[in-house]
């Protein structure tokens, strides 16, 4: 399980065409001491240990299912400078692609936390005291949030995807 230790929220195939030898360093800048770092590792950037948690099947059907499929686009677009012709296999990875990626950042993750936080922490603490059967320091005592938010935006991303190819 440690092979999937290290996940990335961007995928190290993207990173790997800012690249300045094609494949390991890349140079960042970083915002918090307003300069310039090179060379990083492609390995390490963008990625946190157990991003999606500690079940390997996230990563791997990411990689299997979105990266593999746009790194094959992508790297055909770096080539020919062309973007795929609508309604294509190509097409389709690309878009299938960018929702995934937009899923996966930091940002949404951040905001699917918050989102639980400001809309289903309240709800499921509004059912508990309907329910009556916790008193309200106990209610209160309880905080519920979600471990690995980047899951839920994952899990929006996948039903995004079903509800655009539905009717098609």
């Amino acid at each position: 399980m440690s092979e999937y230790k290290n996940q990335h929220y961007v995928p190290q195939f993207y990173l790997r065409a800012f690249s300045f030898d094609g494949s390991k360093c890349l140079a960042r800048f970083s915002f918090n001491q307003n300069k310039i770092i090179f060379p990083c590792g492609i390995r390490g950037e963008c990625s946190e240990d157990y991003f999606y948690g500690t079940d390997p099947k996230p990563e791997k059907a990411l990689g299997l299912l979105v990266e593999t499929p746009a790194s094959k686009v992508i790297s055909e677009i770096i080539k020919s400078e062309k973007i795929p012709k609508l309604y294509t296999e190509d097409c389709a990875a690309l878009f299938v692609f960018v929702l995934f990626q937009h899923g996966r950042t930091l940002q949404a993750s951040e905001e699917g936390a918050e989102f639980f936080r400001e809309f289903v922490e309240p709800g499921i603490k509004r059912m508990a005291r309907e329910s009556g059967e916790l008193t309200e320091d106990e209610i209160n005592g309880v905080k519920i949030e979600l471990e690995r938010p980047a899951n839920l935006t994952l899990a929006t991303s996948t039903q995004t995807l079903w509800a655009c190819f539905e009717n098609t």
